[in-house]
């Protein structure tokens, strides 16, 4: 391998990929600390003709949409699921910029629907815990092939330059040694 080429691809891939590092390292540092940014959400009833079906994904599905229209917003960009607790069960549509839930209302012909707005520190969050859309997660899983790269060609140019051998030898050392000690502590 050339020193030149792989320097060349490291700072290409640094240089085109800083801002969804920077993105990833700031939301999960936050993360690590319990700051996940700001939700507003919205709840209200809605009457129904027949009462909720856990079952019956489409129709809860359908119920959300015709909501979503009424606010005049788009769908959530993640995954829909129904969670059951108990007796009772939370239809959860998650995404980066909103999520919506709906579940059994007060009265047996209701529903609750609550829609929850993310501020753009919490969407960033979102698309770091894959909440995002088919695009974004492909573009994250290209930056994890990215950064694994971007860690093996600064490794390589350090053991090929013969004044930053031993430095990165200790220090690959000292990084395997840190993190094993660091994950039998935890």
């Amino acid at each position: 391998m050339n020193r030149q080429l792989l320097t060349r691809v490291h700072l290409l891939l640094a240089a085109f990929l800083f801002p969804a590092i920077l993105m990833f390292l700031i939301t999960g540092a936050l993360y690590t600390w319990g700051q996940t940014g700001k939700v507003t959400d919205t709840s209200h009833e809605v009457a129904l003709q027949a009462p909720l079906d856990a079952k019956d994904e489409a129709a809860l599905r359908a119920l959300a949409l015709a909501e979503l229209d009424k606010a005049g917003l788009d769908a959530p960009t993640g995954k829909a699921r129904v969670r059951k607790s108990g007796g009772s069960f939370t239809y959860e549509w998650t995404g980066s910029r909103r999520d919506i839930t709906i579940e059994p209302g007060a009265e047996a012909n209701a529903a609750k629907v609550t829609i929850k707005e993310a501020s753009l520190h919490r969407t960033f969050v979102q698309l770091h815990k894959a909440k995002g859309g088919l695009l974004f997660k492909i573009y994250a899983s290209m930056l994890a092939l990215a950064l694994f790269l971007l860690v093996f060609t600064g490794l390589i140019i350090g053991w090929m330059t013969p004044a930053w051998r031993g430095t990165t030898k200790w220090a690959s050392l000292a990084g395997v040694a840190g993190f094993v000690g660091l994950v039998m502590v935890s």
